[in-house]
């Protein structure tokens, strides 16, 4: 959410005011927190560049946007390009949802193999059980490089 002409405000009683997650999205690295940031590179599509180095190792790298979301099913989608670990069976990227509210709602360590198979868009299906703020979270385990496009996500009707 973005709200314009205001420099400070509570994002969890904005988001209960508007009571509405938007039926889909998308987060950039714009719209995230980056460690480091003067150590990234952005790619003329305005992705984020990663050479990841022994600072990086297990430590969240992008985190965020700590937004407000209504309870309900949802699928996140990490979108990467140009993936190339050290180790390609070893989990390197560690990826994870977390709700203020719930906890840790998906978390999954992937290797340069696996992410391959995945045609680099790992997602996960997730239940918010309330409106919680959502976290999502990017830990690299072992050196390499690799794209960040964005995550995504949309928010599923479940048909009884």
């Amino acid at each position: 959410y973005e709200v314009i002409g205001v420099k400070s405000y509570n994002k969890k009683q904005f988001g209960k005011f508007i009571n509405n997650t938007p039926s889909q999205g998308k987060y950039s690295h714009q719209m995230m927190y980056i460690t480091y940031p003067d150590k990234r590179i952005v790619d003329s599509y305005n992705n984020l560049k990663f050479i990841l180095n022994e600072e990086d190792i297990n430590r969240y790298i992008i985190y965020g946007p700590y937004d407000v979301f209504d309870k309900g099913n949802y699928q996140f989608s990490f979108q990467f390009e140009n993936i190339s670990f050290v180790n390609k069976d070893t989990p390197c990227l560690k990826l994870e949802v977390f709700s203020h509210e719930d906890g840790m709602l998906a978390e999954t360590t992937f290797s340069h193999n696996d992410l391959k198979l995945l045609n680099n868009n790992p997602f996960y299906n997730v239940v918010i059980k309330s409106v919680s703020t959502i976290q999502f979270r990017i830990m690299p385990l072992c050196r390499g490089r690799f794209v960040f496009r964005e995550i995504t996500f949309q928010k599923k009707v479940i048909n009884n």
